[in-house]
């Protein structure tokens, strides 16, 4: 809707649209400059005034916000998921100098909608999100594309945990059931059949299983509650 440098993407009718649309979402991701916006207020310039805007906005609509800092000039970057009961959810990272930043927002709102799909618990799936975009930043620039400001290196993750043998996306207790993801056996891990001794029983679930609980009333999230310190 704004890009980062504050010009307008859209035509006036069409972003009148697009903040009638968001009303509807269940949860959006704007940059600084969209969130102002969004709730018809002036730009944030610091954390506190754009976690104010969005409380605002979510309360008012029922649509949680992930507020992102990215754009703000802090040592850290915090992305929070800000809910409509007024909870905040802080996820904090390391700001990197890097000149691949081009299309990070999309990027963070694509993984983050990918993990909230297979069943992760809001501050779970903005946690997984926020690390892997740093990871696919800080390695960026060594794709070496073009010019200016690069992309990040969104496969960068895969590429390591494929090295290592590792093929299993997440750990056990990021998943919100056991079978929300295939089983798949690691390299490392697989042992022949013939190894097992005859009458064994399964191996038992490792504790963890099941999905994170926050706490408080019901939400459109089935399964959870809103408080963040269960």
């Amino acid at each position: 809707m704004v890009a980062t440098s504050g010009d307008s993407l859209l035509e006036p009718d069409a972003e009148h649209a697009m903040i009638t649309f968001c009303s509807r979402a269940t949860v959006v991701t704007p940059n600084i400059e969209e969130l102002a916006r969004l709730t018809g207020g002036e730009r944030a310039h610091d954390e506190q005034a754009a976690l104010e805007q969005a409380r605002e906005w979510s309360a008012r609509t029922g649509v949680a916000v992930v507020v992102k800092t990215g754009h703000l000039d802090s040592a850290t970057v915090t992305n929070t998921w800000v809910d409509p009961d007024g909870t905040c959810l802080p996820v904090p990272s390391t700001r990197l100098s890097s000149t691949s930043t081009h299309g990070t927002g999309c990027s963070l709102a694509a993984a983050l909608a990918t993990r909230l799909g297979g069943g992760v618990a809001p501050q779970a799936a903005l946690a997984w999100s926020t690390q892997w975009l740093h990871e696919a930043i800080s390695h960026g620039e060594a794709l070496r594309v073009g010019s200016g400001h690069g992309p990040v290196d969104h496969s960068h993750r895969a590429r390591r945990l494929q090295a290592a043998g590792e093929s299993t996306p997440g750990s056990i207790q990021e998943r919100s059931h056991p079978s929300s993801t295939p089983r798949t056996r690691s390299l490392r891990r697989s042992a022949p059949r013939s190894r097992q001794r005859r009458g064994s029983s399964p191996r038992s679930p490792r504790p963890g299983h099941g999905r994170r609980r926050c706490g408080g009333p019901a939400s459109r999230w089935p399964g959870r509650s809103r408080n963040p310190t269960s």
